[in-house]
């Protein structure tokens, strides 16, 4: 199931991070660039929980892409 998570504090980090190692592709939107290229480059969130190693999160500013592809009900 594709999973989006808005905003990757420390509880996003870890929602996202538990979403992933339970299977579910997991797509995150926060607000800094920097945040988002940690995720995707070094698969850690340097700004929060950064001694933690991400499981299959991919990360963008972009809402729409995102939130491309979800189901809303």
């Amino acid at each position: 199931m594709k999973i989006a998570v808005i905003g990757l504090g420390s509880w996003g980090t870890a929602i996202a991070n538990l979403l992933a190692k339970n299977g579910h592709e997991v797509m995150a939107w926060d607000r800094d660039q920097a945040v988002c290229d940690s995720v995707n480059n070094e698969k850690r969130n340097a700004s929060y929980l950064s001694d933690i190693p991400l499981a299959n999160i991919c990360a963008s500013t972009d809402f729409k892409e995102v939130l491309e592809g979800l189901i809303l009900s």
